[in-house]
């Protein structure tokens, strides 16, 4: 539960955002699943929004984020390449995510 308004607000805009890019990472992903720059930036989203849940003791949601950016992580750096399955995963890992953020702000 987020108690302060400033702090709400802040977090409401910047997990949409970061909930946005990574959606659209991953239907690009699908396309080019080795991209290093997409890895990338798919990597930072998870990690800043891991952050940003920390920041705020909304561990459910970081330990999402923190999920979906170790596989980011492991496949930017070679070591688990993005197959379908993978992606398959990382999109129901993304509806987990965007629901544990839902229902931390409306709690």
């Amino acid at each position: 539960m987020i108690e302060d308004p400033e702090l709400f607000r802040l977090f409401k805009a910047e997990s949409e955002e970061h909930l946005a890019n990574l959606d659209d990472g991953l239907l690009r992903l699908e396309k080019l699943p080795a991209d290093p720059a997409l890895l990338e930036e798919v990597f930072r989203e998870s990690h800043s929004l891991k952050g940003a849940a920390r920041m705020l003791g909304l561990t459910r949601i970081e330990a999402a984020a923190h999920q979906m950016e170790s596989i980011f992580n492991a496949a930017r750096k070679g070591e688990a390449p993005l197959t379908p399955k993978t992606m398959a995963q990382m999109n129901a890992a993304l509806v987990d995510l965007r629901g544990r953020v839902q229902e931390a702000l409306a709690d």
